[in-house]
């Protein structure tokens, strides 16, 4: 099959997927039911909401719900099309064995040269050659995880995209297998996924609700409730009933359109009049003098236990609105929440490192736990607390805090030799476990204590980031002696990981209540053979007030941060916190973790991955950002704030995630974003002095930044401060 870019389809499939569409429980189409009576040869048993794979394995019977036949359908193409790159792969290369496969592909991940010259190797120089060499040495740039060779390797990228996260729902890529190769159920699917709009997609909540609370009622009264009986109940009502409608008003669909009773109520009416024969539809009871009409019984009363469940479902609703939950409460995310925090999402996306700043009460800290609990998954492990995600750590800053061991813990002979842990470090663990979810750490008031004092361990670290193997990964925080060590290892393991002790025995060895699970173990494990590095999963955020009370930060923390001012914003913001004002909540419909995680960690790699399709705009792109660089560094001439390698390396970084969220833009206006962002996130904030070092600076940081706004405004509130009190810096 002829190729697409993988990036692209993985892109577009990742945001056409709306899994509130698929959360819903579902029915499955009789067609569908007709074309796949077996699953491979395993015999399928089809239930309401569920189907049942008979033995698949001996003794075992897997049960899962329809939606998994509907979400597989959604991605069959992207699994096709990812089976299609790696098939092109081994016939171009000749890998034909097992072992072959395993040493060639393993060896060129991240390899972009080498794996060029495999290509060059057999002469193959298709148009579709850069999509073939990125899939083997960039799995961020198609969404693989796993080594390619490996014949599961198409399982995560899948399950990924589809919002699945547990082991036991792999068998959704089983589904993407079978359905690409039964074209007829998968077109089946794929019209019946067309109606799952907002307006059908409620449409049929309501209809799967009554149709639960219908089958409950033919269970109570005649004892027949099975799938065949509620469609002969459905075959019934569109052949007596809506076929007729249907003939004066083609627009009609179903009553499952009608959520209130009053306007169900009028429909009837208005029915009753255009069709007399189905009068009886409006009476609440079965009169006996309309034997004849003996035709119309199972519809009738189709429709008048619509009416009821109508009017049930308008008093749960008043009940529901005046008590309070007893269980976590969702909301739903919009697009304009989100673009509203684009700002946050890119600096993340840039450094992993954040310094809110600005006056005190502007919600700094509340920012952070809001943006933990929007990208926080439905998971019970991490959902179990009301008040705070379990993706989410606060970790107040003392003014005492004068080295690491505050954070990172320390070596201690006290008592029996071990290691003392901080929240910090299981945290970071915590993130290890859930590597697909963002993690946010936010360091409340950071400036309390000196930051390079307690700090300095994390700010090295976080410079040796790099990506290897599609994966960031940093130096370690705590080395990995210290895992290894057999004095701590066992008080360790389950420290780590929160295992209660149970007792002590009489040598006052602790017995905890549990062991530790397969995925702690392989943590542990991880943590013997690297030590604690920071996981590309956890953002830091730190918090910032400037006043009497804390301590300034010094050039070597600016130059590592990305920072964001927040202040009161403009017009009536006092008026806005009352009409805008929300709870923090779980969302029904998580954000994205690629909206907060890092793809990539080096300049260089993406003018390699800007290069592939835009060589000359590339080129381009490194003239303007050296000027820009090189001429700010004019314009901060006889100061000691001049930027270097770091800011250019971040600029490029910025840009490169401002591209990804609009590929069509101009990257004129993109650079023009990135360089205003910049500005303000890493070079103005290293800004401050008297008169007499910033008099003349300033003014040509001004006459530079003229076309940069948000930066411009910036200046001219700091030449305003240096004119009044004779000194400014960038911190209110």
């Amino acid at each position: 099959m002829e190729l697409v870019n993988l990036h692209d389809l993985m892109t577009q499939t990742q945001q056409g997927f709306n899994s509130n569409l698929f959360d819903s429980e579902r029915t499955l189409p009789n067609a569908f039911k007709e074309l796949v009576p077996d699953f491979d040869g395993t015999q399928l048993v089809y239930l309401d909401y569920t189907c049942v794979l008979v033995e698949r394995t001996p003794g075992l019977n897997i049960v899962f719900p329809n939606q998994w036949f509907y979400i597989a359908a959604y991605m069959t193409d992207y699994y096709h099309m990812v089976l299609a790159y790696k098939q092109k792969v081994l016939d171009i290369l000749r890998l034909n064995n097992t072992e072959k496969a395993k040493n060639t592909l393993r060896d060129v991940v991240g390899k972009e040269a080498v794996a060029s010259s495999l290509f060059d190797d057999v002469n193959y120089h298709e148009a579709d050659r850069p999509w073939l060499i990125k899939f083997i040495t960039d799995y961020s740039w198609w969404g693989g995880g796993k080594a390619i060779d490996r014949g599961d390797f198409h399982v995560s990228p899948v399950l990924s995209l589809a919002h699945l996260v547990n082991a036991s729902q792999s068998f959704v890529a089983d589904i993407c297998k079978f359905l690409a190769e039964h074209k007829d159920a998968l077109d089946v699917l794929r019209s019946e996924i067309s109606t799952f709009n907002s307006k059908s997609s409620l449409e049929y909540d309501r209809k799967a609700a009554f149709l639960k609370y219908f089958g409950s009622y033919l269970r109570l009264s005649t004892g027949k409730s099975s799938p065949e009986k509620i469609e002969q109940y459905l075959s019934l009502v569109d052949k007596q009933i809506y076929s007729p409608i249907k003939e004066l008003h083609p627009d009609f669909t179903s009553v499952f359109t009608f959520g209130d009773k009053m306007a169900f109520n009028a429909l009837l009416s208005q029915i009753s009049k255009e069709i007399p024969s189905l009068d009886i539809l409006t009476l609440d009871t079965w009169p006996k003098e309309k034997e004849q009409k003996t035709i119309y019984y199972e519809p009738w009363t189709f429709i008048r236990h619509y009416r009821n469940f109508l009017e049930l479902s308008s008093e749960i609703s008043l009940i529901s609105k005046k008590s309070k939950p007893s269980k976590i409460r969702l909301t739903q995310i919009t697009s304009s929440e989100i673009d509203s925090l684009g700002s946050y999402y890119r600096a993340m996306r840039t450094k992993p490192f954040l310094l809110l700043a600005g006056i005190s009460g502007t919600g700094k800290s509340r920012i952070v736990k809001q943006i933990a609990f929007d990208s926080c998954p439905d998971n019970s492990a991490l959902r179990s607390d009301l008040t705070s995600p379990g993706n989410y750590c606060l970790i107040e800053v003392k003014p005492n805090w004068h080295d690491s061991t505050e954070l990172i813990g320390y070596e201690s002979q006290i008592g029996k030799p071990h290691y003392q842990l901080t929240p910090f470090v299981k945290f970071l663990i915590k993130a290890m476990l859930h590597p697909e979810t963002p993690f946010f750490v936010c360091l409340d008031e950071m400036n309390l204590a000196p930051v390079e004092q307690y700090f300095a361990e994390f700010l090295s670290v976080l410079e040796s980031r790099t990506k290897i193997d599609g994966h960031i990964v940093s130096e370690p925080l705590i080395k990995k002696s210290i895992f290894a060590n057999g004095e701590y290892e066992q008080d360790l393991k389950h420290e780590l990981f929160d295992v209660k002790i149970k007792e002590k025995d009489e040598n006052g060895i602790k017995i905890y209540e549990a062991d530790l699970t397969t995925e702690e173990l392989k943590v542990y494990e991880d943590l013997k053979e690297h030590g604690l590095r920071i996981p590309e999963n956890v953002i830091v955020v730190g918090t910032v007030n400037m006043d009497e009370t804390t301590h300034q930060f010094s050039r070597k923390v600016i130059d590592r941060a990305m920072t964001i001012e927040m202040n009161l914003p403009d017009g009536d913001p006092f008026m806005d916190f009352f009409a805008n004002a929300s709870d923090l909540a779980y969302r029904s419909n998580p954000t994205s973790p690629s909206l907060y995680l890092a793809t990539e960690t080096r300049a260089s790699d993406v003018v390699k991955a800007l290069a592939t399709d835009n060589a000359e705009k590339t080129e381009w792109l490194k003239g303007e950002v050296a000027a820009f660089l090189t001429n700010l560094n004019g314009a901060l001439e006889n100061t000691p704030f001049k930027v270097a390698y770091r800011v250019q390396n971040e600029l490029m970084l910025y840009f490169y995630q401002l591209w990804l969220e609009d590929k069509t833009a101009e990257w004129h206006d993109i650079l023009n974003t990135s360089c205003d962002q910049i500005l303000m996130m890493k070079v103005l904030p290293r800004v401050e002095g008297d008169e007499e070092l910033l008099e003349k600076p300033i003014e040509r940081l001004i006459a530079f930044c003229s076309a940069y706004p948000n930066a411009s405004k910036k200046l001219s509130e700091m030449k305003e401060r240096l004119g009044q009190s004779r000194f400014t810096s960038y911190w209110p």
